[in-house]
């Protein structure tokens, strides 16, 4: 039989005891046991596969949406001229087609990079998943095409951008960030509470 602290222990565990008696099997209780909080590694790994995956999510938006009329440059071609990398050297062809793969480069890293820097601020303030990402995604849009852009004149300023730019770009950056979270809470989810086993009332 369950002495009394194993009734207590049983009741802050969340543990309904059927019976004291060992011999009682009616039915079965499920045990939920506290896993350790996700490592570094977990984490880096997590931002890494969201990062590339989500990368591709965001060309996707712009190929229906194009974020940019046809007469301006890209803004990654614009920020590897000023430091002095030409883009012409970069391009590459795929089933005839010439790709800029400097453009392309850019845009990946900044996918990578962002998605680290997400997984990680997620485990030590999980505010910042708030809305599964959406709400990241919208900084981020904000910051760089309403800041950094602009101040690099890489980018006309937020209030001068095409109703269109804004709504393809804001978009893209949804998905994006949505993606993130939802490799996120995939690779990481091994970190929450779950049932790690499922034993009989009468052996407790």
């Amino acid at each position: 039989m369950l002495s009394g602290n194993e009734r207590v222990a049983l009741v802050m565990t969340g543990i309904k005891p059927h019976s004291m008696s060992p011999f009682d099997t009616r039915g079965k209780t499920t045990i939920l046991s506290p896993c350790a909080p996700p490592s570094l590694p977990r984490m880096l790994w997590a931002g890494f596969v969201g990062g590339n995956i989500a990368s591709f999510v965001k060309w996707g938006t712009e190929m229906p949406l194009p974020p940019r009329t046809p007469d301006r440059p890209s803004p990654p071609a614009e920020m590897l001229r000023d430091f002095g990398v030409s883009v012409d050297h970069l391009v590459y062809s795929y089933s005839g087609h010439l790709v800029q793969g400097g453009v392309l480069l850019v845009h990946h890293l900044f996918s990578i990079v962002f998605a680290l820097l997400y997984c990680v601020l997620c485990r030590f303030c999980p505010r910042i998943a708030l809305a599964q990402g959406l709400a990241f995604g919208l900084v981020v849009t904000i910051l760089f095409h309403g800041v950094v852009l602009p101040m690099g004149q890489w980018a006309p300023p937020l209030w001068a951008l095409p109703p269109a730019e804004i709504m393809s770009e804001t978009l893209g950056h949804l998905l994006w960030a949505w993606v993130i979270d939802l490799v996120r809470r995939e690779i990481m989810g091994a970190s929450l509470p779950r049932a790690s086993a499922e034993v009989s009332s009468g052996t407790l």
